[in-house]
């Protein structure tokens, strides 16, 4: 999807703000979220943390290694293509 690249930029970049542990991996954090879309418009602000939302919810439950997630070479590709087309609709 044309833009999708610089979400998913987005994404990974968030992804640094995670609190890590001893075998377990945080949430983006929702400061971190709402630091980035700043000055965005609400509706543009919306549609962001609900993608990022549903890109970490993939990255975490691959990361968990749960057997009911599809094999993929980009899960959170997937399922940000999954989301984007679920809101046009």
């Amino acid at each position: 999807m044309p833009g999708a690249e610089d979400w998913l930029a987005d994404f990974y970049e968030l992804s640094s703000d995670r609190q890590r542990g001893d075998g377990w991996i945080g949430q983006l954090p929702a400061a971190s979220i709402d630091r980035h879309t700043a000055g965005w418009p609400d509706e543009d602000r919306q549609m962001f943390r609900a993608c990022m939302r549903a890109l970490d919810e993939v990255f975490l439950k691959s990361q968990r290694s749960e057997p009911d997630i599809p094999e993929s070479d980009n899960p959170a590709r997937d399922m940000f293509r999954a989301k984007m087309g679920a809101v046009k609709s």
